[in-house]
């Protein structure tokens, strides 16, 4: 899943359209994936999606400004990945 932001109390998203499909989605997977740059920690957007233990990790990219939110994702038990990203290139090593 992409997101619109993710934060201790859950994910959210912007789309009001897409919420219901998504919810459908976690609730019928076996794994829950989201994929979120920097920008989305730490951040609500307007739709609420899941809570946080709906989820079972966390792809980001690793970014000094995201750091400590991180940390508090991690520190709710979620498994977060962190990606290193060429700030030149803009791909992902």
């Amino acid at each position: 899943l992409s997101v619109g932001g993710i934060a201790v109390d859950g994910i959210t998203n912007t789309n009001e359209s897409v919420i219901d499909s998504e919810q459908i989605i976690i609730a019928n997977s076996s794994k829950v994936v989201v994929l979120a740059d920097h920008s989305k920690l730490g951040r609500h957007a307007m739709c609420q999606v899941a809570a946080l233990g709906d989820i079972d990790l966390l792809i980001t990219d690793e970014h000094p400004d995201s750091a400590a939110t991180v940390a508090d994702l991690r520190q709710t038990g979620l498994a977060v990945m962190t990606v290193e990203v060429s700030r030149n290139e803009g791909e992902a090593r």
